[in-house]
């Protein structure tokens, strides 16, 4: 894939689930990116980490944690920065399989088929689960919940400049068709996912979890 357009920057979060790693990232547009210092990626990673991670940690089982948090922005002058988490762990007892997988869908309003992303959270408690298939009513709420943080905290910051801040995602095909260039599609709304996920077709040789 190409490297990302000026201004379109990911936020990651790496998770170690009984010491199996995974990791998901959001999309962001930053406008005047390059410019940003070292103090506002910090900045920007403490608040997404105090406004964020609670509410996706109540979407976690008590076996999970976060361990990192990074940066990476693309364009002319591109960036890399990574955090430590603190002292964290999921809210729940009892898992589901590495390979569950339930999340948020970031929906852009291109108008294209599958127009948006989902975004996959591991480490699935017990009580998200109604008769080992569907998701429950618990699980939708608190995964709503998370997309109310996400939406809330994005409301909340701004750029180095003091430009907005917006999700969205990153889309690199088009029609069944790649694109040239990637290209960003602002988020028009934040929404828990309707099913239960899988974190990947397939669970890679020694037990690692895909990232999403």
């Amino acid at each position: 894939m190409s490297a990302p357009p000026a201004g379109v920057v990911s936020i990651a979060s790496d998770v170690d689930v009984h010491g199996y790693p995974s990791s998901f990232a959001f999309w962001l547009l930053i406008p005047d990116d390059d410019v940003a210092t070292i103090p506002y990626w910090s900045a920007l990673i403490t608040s997404y980490q105090l406004q964020v991670w609670p509410a996706i940690l109540n979407c976690m089982h008590s076996g999970a944690s976060f361990v990192t948090c990074r940066i990476a922005a693309g364009g002319t002058a591109p960036q890399r920065f990574v955090e430590a988490a603190p002292a964290n762990h999921g809210a729940w007892t009892g898992g589901q399989a590495q390979s569950v997988a339930a999340g948020l869908y970031v929906l852009t309003s291109s108008g294209h088929r599958g127009s948006g992303s989902r975004v996959h959270f591991p480490a699935v408690p017990d009580i998200f689960i109604d008769d080992n298939a569907r998701l429950s009513n618990a699980g939708r709420g608190l995964l709503q919940q998370a997309a109310t943080a996400l939406v809330d905290w994005i409301a909340s910051v701004s750029g180095p400049t003091g430009a907005p801040v917006l999700l969205g995602t990153l889309q690199t095909r088009r029609g069944g068709v790649p694109l040239l260039l990637p290209t960003f599609d602002p988020a028009v709304a934040v929404l828990p996912t309707a099913r239960v996920e899988r974190m990947g077709r397939r669970l890679p040789r020694r037990g690692r979890v895909s990232p999403t």
